[in-house]
């Protein structure tokens, strides 16, 4: 029982560890339905991908994610060419659950 809870313990730390998209990860995977998912991939993939979007973007992001700091989003802002940031400063990872009403104005303001 206890090596299951060690287990567990290794795993939360390793899901809310911060990713940092910029800098290379380490070759950590985890199972999600079967579907082996490696974060150093999902990184790059990301990187290449985000200079292609050419439509007006708005990154939102929440101030307290613990899982992917908000300096992440101006890092993100810099790679695509028509970009806004709104970086909520009491919200979490899910700025759309964390901050309902500021969240949907910001959105219908930039989408006019």
């Amino acid at each position: 029982m206890l090596t299951i809870l060690r287990g567990v313990k290794w795993v939360v730390g390793k899901l809310f560890a911060t990713v940092e998209f910029v800098i290379p990860l380490s070759r950590f995977s985890l199972s999600l339905g079967g579907k082996i998912t490696t974060l150093k991939e999902q990184t790059t993939v990301l990187l290449n991908q985000l200079s292609e979007i050419m439509v007006p973007t708005l990154v939102v992001w929440g101030a307290k994610d613990p899982i992917v700091p908000a300096r992440q989003a101006y890092a993100a802002a810099e790679l695509i060419t028509d970009c806004q940031v709104k970086v909520f400063e009491d919200a979490g990872h899910s700025v759309y659950r964390d901050k309902v009403g500021e969240f949907s104005q910001t959105l219908a303001k930039f989408l006019g």
